[in-house]
């Protein structure tokens, strides 16, 4: 699959999660906490409701993961990071061997490291951000979008 296609231009933020590989259980403690920390009141994908509806439908979100087709079970990736099953991606070769793969050394991407790439809605990039630095991804949407902590609708 080619990234492009990932990235259809329908209005919403795509956010891609590069959460790296996720073979031992240092990294998967920091990427469930990571995960709690996003899904929180407090994170991204619920201070910006539309219609009430959290997460919120403005934010679509695909999480890329580096492992080996044979014992990968992407029920293993947090709640918060497959929104759909089709939303998480292997960075593994195909069943032939003969394509796919190596996206995150094509894309200069450690997969000892949680990164996430906001996309705009006009295909342009907004932001690239340390799993650290998810403080900068909230205030960049701040920047620009006004968040609802509604209960109740009007």
């Amino acid at each position: 699959m080619e990234t492009h296609d990932l990235l259809p231009a329908d209005t919403r933020f795509k956010i891609l999660v590069f959460l790296g590989s996720m073979d031992e259980e240092s990294r998967i403690a920091v990427i469930n906490t990571l995960a709690d920390e996003l899904s929180s009141s407090r994170g991204f994908l619920q201070t910006y409701p539309t219609d009430g509806q959290t997460p919120s439908p403005m934010f679509d979100l695909t999480t890329i993961v580096v492992g080996n087709k044979e014992n990968f079970n992407y029920l293993n990736v947090p709640p918060a990071f497959r929104p759909r099953w089709f939303k998480v991606l292997l960075d593994d070769t195909g069943a032939t061997g003969s394509e796919g793969g190596g996206g995150y050394k094509r894309l200069d991407t450690s997969s000892e490291s949680i990164t996430f790439v906001i996309v705009r809605p006009d295909g342009h990039m907004g932001m690239v951000a340390a799993a650290g630095a998810l403080q900068d991804a909230h205030e960049y949407f701040a920047s620009f979008l006004l968040s609802c902590h509604c209960s109740t609708r009007l």
